[in-house]
């Protein structure tokens, strides 16, 4: 079994935040071990999380101090594959 982490800010109403929501839930779990790593609690898709997809909101304000929290929880996770909709840092 493969461990696939996502990493995204929210689950708010937007676009890629559909799109992960809608990965996360149909995704195998026969062959994948799910794990979703998000900055801010709450949002419109977070309710259609199944209940075996780890949830796991980093303790951080912005996104921008998130880098060392979500180091640290990849390095504890030790994903095959790391799935993100966003970049942290722009130009």
């Amino acid at each position: 079994m493969k461990t696939i982490v996502f990493v995204i800010p929210k689950l708010g109403g937007g676009g890629a935040e559909r799109v992960i929501s809608t990965l996360v839930r149909h995704i195998d779990k026969k062959k994948f071990k799910v794990h979703l790593i998000i900055v801010h609690d709450g949002g419109d898709y977070q309710t259609d999380l199944p209940v075996d997809v780890n949830l796991i909101k980093l303790p951080v304000s912005q996104v921008r101090y998130a880098i060392p929290s979500l180091y640290l929880e990849i390095r504890r996770i030790k994903p095959d594959i790391v799935f993100s909709s966003f970049a942290v840092f722009q130009p």
